[in-house]
């Protein structure tokens, strides 16, 4: 469906998913944080479908499969599986950019999709924060290169949201504060 109707639904439904995504920087219980995410990515999955945009729509699909492991290890307190679920998401990951190697954009959002499971299993904030500015920047990239645009802008929104993210968490330390 790569009609003009398609491309505006694709549009509005970007917007909507990143409303989401923009959420989950004031939610702080890490359940509710994977759920939104959740959410966000199905939305996003809905949008990428409309214009073929699959290296990006399989990248979402795994980071639902991801989130909701994580949520489920978090809520069961299956502590053992932990290291296990980070390796074989980072190996589907790994398989999915070998059967979905189309061009350079497809790579990098696959590198996304590592990063953020990194930056989803560990749990330094401030590493967090700084993955997530470089999941925000190749996933710009890739929106541009798709021909979403309303996606890529609020992409750079977030990318926003995260630089100020890091800055205000170190500006935010006691040491910080002592000066």
């Amino acid at each position: 469906m790569n009609s003009n109707w398609g491309i505006w639904i694709s549009e509005v439904l970007t917007a909507v998913a990143h409303l989401f995504f923009l959420w989950c920087f004031f939610i702080k219980r890490r359940p509710r944080l994977l759920a939104t995410n959740t959410v966000g990515n199905v939305v996003m999955i809905a949008g990428l479908s409309l214009i073929s945009a699959w290296a990006g729509l399989v990248t979402l699909a795994i980071g639902i499969g991801r989130d909701s492991t994580n949520f489920l290890i978090d809520k069961y307190k299956w502590h053992r599986l932990h290291y296990a679920s980070l390796i074989v998401w980072l190996c589907t990951f790994i398989v999915a950019s070998v059967f979905l190697w189309q061009s350079l954009g497809s790579v990098l959002i696959l590198a996304a999709g590592v990063l953020f499971t990194v930056a989803i299993w560990q749990k330094s904030i401030p590493l967090f924060r700084l993955i997530a500015i470089i999941v925000n920047a190749l996933w710009v990239f890739y929106l541009f290169y798709v021909g979403n645009v309303s996606g890529s802008y609020m992409r750079m929104a977030l990318l926003g949201f995260s630089v100020v993210g890091l800055v205000s968490y170190f500006a935010m330390r006691p040491w910080a504060r002592n000066r």
